[in-house]
């Protein structure tokens, strides 16, 4: 058994004392004799302790392993009551714009109260401090004092009826549990030693089992502990060979607060350990008690994370009944002490029953058989059709592997659905996390829904015929929505992207003669000799050293766009620093969007949006306008590029060209819109291979054997099927924009309902990619899908990442080159691996990305590559 305590410093000797201690107690109970060995150091972190249980059943011998965190805890525990409470608001203030405090009220009123105590306390305290000022401030004028005296009077009164009701909350233990919310703040935001010592566990785990195999291992965390217990188990199946685990691991959770953790949005790591092990099938056993209030009892925790899980094959929630396990004044005294009942699991009983703490850690029956007579709660599907149809979990693991892959779909990061107040926070956030968390498991699943804003009527469609209808078939009366030309503006004036009517139209013709003049056949060597340079700088990193994708996409395709439409390479400095001014760019058109939707000042924002645009425009401004000049005075030898396409192009209606402000607003539009959408679905296409390794080798040995003796040559990438439908299965899952928003030009109707004049028409890529209705297994990435009958089906009518109409994507051939050209050259020299804990948030805002970025790791494939270079 290897037991995780909770939010604790103490250390592994008072655990052990207090084992020892209560198992003395039980003897008298149940009549079993346990003979508690003593605490050893056992490795790194690590206390051993063996126990021997006589009784019914015979003799069983347990040995407890303490796996410590306490030094973590006590690093970040704030010594004085005056730091806690500093700290406090910032906790709370995160708390409410993520939505913990909203889905804690959802799943446990109990433990809602429990999150508000200490702030009810640290309020009462400043009121209390208020009054002693003004009775301190009285008291003094009333004995005639001097007007400093009283404000000294006042002030001492202050401090010390503050203190006083600072100690009180400290020794009611209520800033214990307002240094636990601290902590859990902390830890979702990442804490790298935690992140070192869950896989050091975990060893430890496999490391043990193989030298001394025994009949059951007890993965075993109380409280806090459930959180770390489910780590550790994460990160043990992550060491075992794909679809198959020992069934005798289990893990076992007590007095759980899983959501307390889960439900923080920066938390995506530990969402993706609870899916880890939900769909691994691992017994898992959580054990909870309805009147402890530090708890979640009896819950779905998937379902309450928002992990979003076909089934959770292993789980099931048992009930404590502390009301049959101690006498009646016993329990209802306990019950008043949230601390004392929190750790009455761990106590000896005052009764015999099967499942004390004694008999399910140290008894002879398994952990299944020891709760088999208490209340069973089976984890629920959470996720819609494809959940009730019993697809994923255990049923494809039970199937076996086969062509070199998983059958047990990977099911992506999503965000679940947050409350109404959480998303005022996220359109004002800097990393913009609310925005898809916005939208209930309802728009997955209605053909066309409808809400109010601050006054503002918005329709959201997700029915084919209506999309087609509104993006194609009716387009002239569904333009691009203001907002858009609002916050684009000060990046692209008014060009391709966010023009409307006979401008944007004759805006398209230039530049569809500009993508003809240009062509593929003559953009390949640019590409090619763009992801050379690539090469060269991830075989520097190449050494499982953290990677970050996200910046590495977008440097590559900014310096292809810029090879394209400039005939000249793009550094890896200036790369970087678009990159970076584009992210904050998104961030502060994301808030103007917002103050928009409000019908509230954008002057502030905006007026950073023009500073930045202004920056990133800066990158391309200079060489157009003197390569403009150069054409213009008729200079010889010219390069043949996009620009050279754009300035030769002529209006076939009206003669016209594009001025030189034009080009400089459409190479904008054709550079940031071409690099940002590719750099998107790069980054998600790296990170969803690397949480496959199998597929990732399959689809290695198809690259390999096209460029096993020769540099890529324009048209191979036709040839790499697998490679694009893992290119199109990305699409499918991130669009890269993932709302077309539309403004009805007149009054209409839409599936008969009335529209008026000015409401905002919405088409999302992401709902429509992910409707229950539409495809099979929405969530979950499977590039195999498009090899069958509905996948196809799907893909003809519900599949839209470029548009559709007429303004669908002019660049949607030249994305499609470019990406499957760089993944397949990254996996021709590269392996990527996923890195531990760092698990993408996907967040909306002019595209959609990651909010914390795309960790991952390359490791340099020891045979020699193909030549480079386009052939």
């Amino acid at each position: 058994m290897y037991y995780l305590a909770g939010f604790d410093t103490r250390s592994a000797r008072h655990y052990h004392r207090f084992y020892a201690e209560e198992a003395a107690r039980q003897q008298a109970i149940d009549g079993c004799r346990y003979d508690v060995g003593d605490c050893l150091p056992s490795g790194p972190q690590a206390w051993q302790w063996s126990v021997r249980r006589d009784g019914p059943g015979g003799p069983v011998e347990t040995e407890y392993c303490f796996l410590a965190w306490n030094d973590v805890i006590h690093a970040h525990w704030p010594r004085s009551a005056l730091r806690v409470a500093a700290a406090l608001l910032p906790a709370y203030v995160a708390f409410v714009r993520g939505g913990l405090l909203a889905g804690t009220r959802r799943l446990s009123r109990a433990f809602h109260w429990m999150l508000l105590l200490p702030a009810l306390y640290s309020v009462a305290a400043l009121l209390l401090a208020g009054l002693g000022a003004a009775g301190g401030a009285w008291v003094a004028r009333a004995a005639g004092a001097a007007p400093w005296a009283a404000g000294a009077a006042a002030v001492a009164a202050a401090l010390a009826v503050g203190g006083a009701g600072l100690a009180l909350a400290e020794r009611q233990r209520v800033y214990w549990l307002a240094r636990a919310w601290i902590f859990m703040r902390a830890w979702a935001r990442g804490l790298p030693v935690l992140d070192e010592r869950w896989p050091a566990f975990a060893q430890r785990v496999e490391d043990d089992r193989r030298r001394d195999p025994v009949d059951e291992t007890l993965l075993v965390g109380h409280s806090a502990g459930s959180m770390t217990a489910a780590m550790v188990a994460a990160h043990w199946l992550d060491q075992q060979p794909p679809c198959a685990h020992d069934a005798s691991v289990k893990l076992m959770t007590i007095g759980s607060a899983t959501p307390l953790l889960g439900l923080i949005p920066e938390a995506g790591w530990f969402r993706a350990a609870m899916r880890r092990v939900a769909e691994s099938g691992m017994a898992w056993v959580d054990y909870t008690a309805p009147s402890d209030p530090l708890c979640y009892a009896l819950i779905d925790p998937f379902r309450g994370c928002g992990v979003d899980i076909a089934a959770a094959p292993g789980y099931q929630a048992k009930s404590a009944r502390f009301d049959r396990m101690f006498d009646p004044s016993r329990y209802h005294a306990i019950r008043r002490d949230f601390f004392a009942i929190h750790f009455q699991y761990l106590k000896a009983t005052d009764h015999p029953v099967r499942n004390d703490y004694f008999s399910l850690t140290a008894g002879p029956l398994p952990l299944e058989a020891e709760l088999g007579d208490t209340l069973k709660v089976t984890a629920r599907p959470a996720g819609g059709a494809d959940a009730a149809a019993g697809t994923g979990g255990r049923a494809g693991a039970e199937a076996g592997c086969g062509a070199g892959a998983c059958p047990v779909a990977h099911r992506p990061p999503r965000p679940g659905p947050r409350s109404r107040i959480a998303l005022l926070g996220g359109l004002f956030s800097r990393d913009g996390r609310s925005m898809l968390n916005l939208l209930p498991e309802r728009a997955y699943t209605v053909q066309m829904g409808s809400a109010t804003l601050a006054g503002q009527r918005l329709f959201l469609v997700n029915a084919p015929p209506t999309v087609r209808e509104v993006l194609a078939e009716r387009a002239a009366d569904f333009p691009k929505h203001h907002y858009l030309a609002e916050i684009l503006q000060p990046l692209i004036g008014i060009s391709l992207f966010n023009a409307n009517g006979a401008d944007w139209a004759r805006q398209r013709r230039l530049v569809d003669q500009a993508f003809a003049l240009a062509g593929l056949r003559r953009a390949f060597p640019l590409m090619s000799a763009a992801v050379d340079d690539l090469l060269a700088r991830c075989d520097a990193v190449a050494d499982g050293r953290p990677w970050d994708a996200d910046a590495a996409m977008s440097g590559v395709t900014a310096d292809i766009i810029f090879r394209t439409l400039l005939s000249m390479p793009l550094t890896p400095q200036a790369a970087q620093r678009v990159h970076e001014d584009f992210r904050g760019y998104q961030a502060n058109a994301q808030r103007v969007m917002g103050l928009s939707a409000l019908r509230l000042p954008t002057r502030w924002h905006l007026a950073r949006c023009r500073r930045q645009g202004a920056a990133i425009r800066a990158a391309f401004d200079a060489p157009i306008r003197a390569r403009w000049a150069a054409v213009e005075a008729g200079a010889p030898d010219q390069p043949e590029d996009m620009l050279a396409a754009l300035i030769a192009a002529r209006d076939p209606d009206t003669g016209g060209r594009l001025g030189v402000d034009d080009l400089v607003d459409q190479v904008g539009t054709l550079f940031l819109a071409g690099h940002e959408t590719s750099a998107s679905t790069l980054a998600w296409a790296l990170y969803l291979l690397a949480c496959e390794p199998a597929r990732q080798a399959a689809l290695r040995a198809d690259v390999q054997a096209l460029w096993r003796d020769r540099p890529p040559a324009y048209g191979d990438t036709r040839a790499l099927g697998r490679v694009h439908d893992v290119f199109r299965e990305t699409l499918r899952l991130y669009p890269p924009i993932a709302f077309y928003l539309r403004e009805a030009a007149a009054p209409t109707a839409l599936r008969g309902k009335p529209v008026a004049r000015g409401d905002m028409v919405a088409v999302s890529p992401w709902l429509v990619h992910r409707h229950r209705g539409l495809w099979e297994r929405p969530d979950d990435f499977d590039p195999d899908r498009f090899d069958t009958p509905a996948g196809r089906a799907s893909l003809r009518s519900a599949y839209l990442p470029f548009g559709d109409g007429p303004r669908a994507c002019p660049g949607a051939a030249f994305a499609t080159q470019e990406s499957v050209l760089v993944l397949a050259r990254l996996l021709q020299h590269h392996v990527i691996e996923p890195l531990p804990g760092a698990v993408p948030r996907p967040t909306a805002r002019l595209t959609l990305r990651s909010a914390n970025g795309v960790q991952l790791r390359l490791r340099r494939l020891p045979q020699a590559a193909a030549p480079a270079g386009p052939g």
